[in-house]
Formats: C-alpha cells, structure tokens, sequence
C-alpha cells in the first residue's frame, strides 16, 4: 500500500493530482484502523497546503516576475495541453516535459504576441516555468512527507 501511495505522490512530477488521489492509502489505513483520525487530518492537511501553496507559487511568482494575469492562465492551459499530448513520449516522462515546456511556451507566446519584446518574453517564459517547478518540487516533498506520516503510524 505504501509502495502505491508513493508512485502516486510520484505522479504530481508528472503534473497529476498525485497527492490527492494519494489519499486514498490513509483513508483505507483509517478504515482498517491502522491510523486515527488525527494522523488523517494531519496529512488532508498538509495534501492542502500543497496544493495551494503549488498554484500560490506559480501564481505569485508570476506576479513577482511581472507575468501578466492572462498569461499565467494560458501558462497553465499550454501545460496541461502539453502535458497530455506528450504522455505517451519516454513511458509517461513525456508528460513532465510537456508540462514545463507548456508553461514555458504558453507565457513565451502570450508575451510575445502583446509586447513584440523576444528577450523579455523569453525571460518571463523562463521565469514562469522556474515557478512552475517549485510549486510542483515543494508538492513533491509535501507529498513524500505524507508517507513518512503514515508509515511511521502504522
């Protein structure tokens, strides 16, 4: 059960809701009674916080990096778009490509096309793209944080 919860804390890397579909192995320890219900809250909470904190990182940093609010938007639907279509490259580490390279592409483009500047689009895509990878490197840790939680529970 362990071993599942981890490739789907994995997963997140991949752009998926890793860490919440995760949920699933401490909800069945909670059931079977191998953890309480303070341990679940603990880790539906730190789930959470990773979450927000994934979106409030990209979406701050493109405040901080002066990305406009549209760009961020299309940021996020080039990654998911990307994503998707280059799943299947490399057994799935496609994904993880075409999610960077989506919201690299998608801030690059949407600059690109409003202030005909290629160093500062290229700049912003660049920058979008580094918050991108911290949201999901923070949700990543989170997510392994949660395991410890439940094996150390169980």
């Amino acid at each position: 059960m362990l071993l599942i919860q981890f490739l789907l804390v994995c997963s997140t890397v991949f752009g998926l809701p890793g860490n919440v579909i995760s949920l699933v192995t401490p909800i069945l320890f909670l059931i079977l009674g191998y953890i309480s219900w303070k341990t679940l809250i603990i880790i539906l909470s730190l789930v959470a916080i990773g979450e927000i904190l994934e979106f409030y990182i990209g979406y701050i940093g493109s405040k901080v990096f002066g990305i406009s609010n549209k760009s961020f938007w299309v940021s996020v639907i080039f990654a998911i778009f990307f994503g998707i279509i280059m799943a299947p490259i490399f057994f799935g580490i496609g994904s993880i490509i075409g999610v960077f390279f989506g919201t690299f592409l998608g801030t690059f483009l949407y600059e690109y096309s409003h202030n005909k500047d290629l160093k500062n689009s290229l700049k912003l895509g660049i920058l979008s793209m580094f918050s991108r990878l911290t949201g999901t490197f923070i949700k990543f840790c989170i997510g392994l944080s949660t395991i410890y939680i439940t094996f150390i529970n169980i």
